[in-house]
């Protein structure tokens, strides 16, 4: 089963489209759109943000549905259930679904507009939205027959409020690669991790040394 993520995120919306569908972790067929077109989905999230005269504040949000890499699931699967996740929960927003390639952790990346095409009206969700978010994505995978992700458990959930704070200069284009790739490699471990045990061990086979101090 798959583990369904907000991340909170301040960077550019053109950032966030190049680094969800740069050419190492994905594919074009990989990369779909609700109520928009992936190759031209930046232009129509701006015009729809224009049209409303909604150009300043949030532009976006960005969520993560990682899957069990026991599923043993296929990219073009994973995309279709991205889709269908999108779908469900943003009604009249447009929702670019791009599937990342990780050796044995795929997931999804999801830019929403944070303007609905439809009235207008900007994308805002409570913890109670975002738990419904959470039990439809249970529901989907559920129907899919995928296992159950266990959320990480609190000793390495910490990395989590932090995590994206390395990656965002590259939202922006102006990250360095080594460190973009080394916060990817540790966001991809800490989903697939329980505990700091699995966590470390991921890590050092991917061929980081990882130095653990608890604090």
């Amino acid at each position: 089963m798959a583990v369904i993520k907000a991340v909170n995120s301040k960077g550019s919306l053109d950032g966030i489209i190049k680094y969800v569908t740069r050419e190492e972790k994905t594919e074009e067929k990989l990369i779909s759109g609700k109520d928009c077109s992936p190759s031209n989905v930046l232009e129509e999230m701006k015009a729809t943000k224009e049209i409303f005269n909604k150009t300043t504040g949030r532009q976006y949000k960005h969520f993560i549905q990682s899957f069990d890499p026991n599923d043993n699931l296929d990219y073009m699967k994973a995309n279709k259930i991205g889709l269908e996740w999108a779908e469900k929960n943003f009604k009249g927003f447009e929702v670019l679904i791009s599937t990342h390639k990780d050796k044995g952790h795929i997931h999804n990346h999801f830019v929403v507009n944070s303007v609905s095409f439809e009235d207008g009206r900007k994308l805002r969700y409570s913890n109670k939205e975002l738990q419904n978010f959470k039990n439809v994505n249970d529901r989907i995978c559920e129907k899919e027959g995928l296992n159950v992700v266990r959320e990480p458990s609190k000793d390495i959930t910490s990395f989590n409020h932090n995590k994206y704070k390395v990656m965002e200069k590259a939202f922006n284009g102006t990250g360095e690669s080594y460190l973009l790739n080394t916060g990817l490699e540790v966001s991809n471990s800490l989903k697939v991790s329980k505990t700091k045990e699995e966590f470390i061990k991921s890590m050092e086979e991917k061929g980081y040394k990882v130095n653990w101090k608890d604090t």
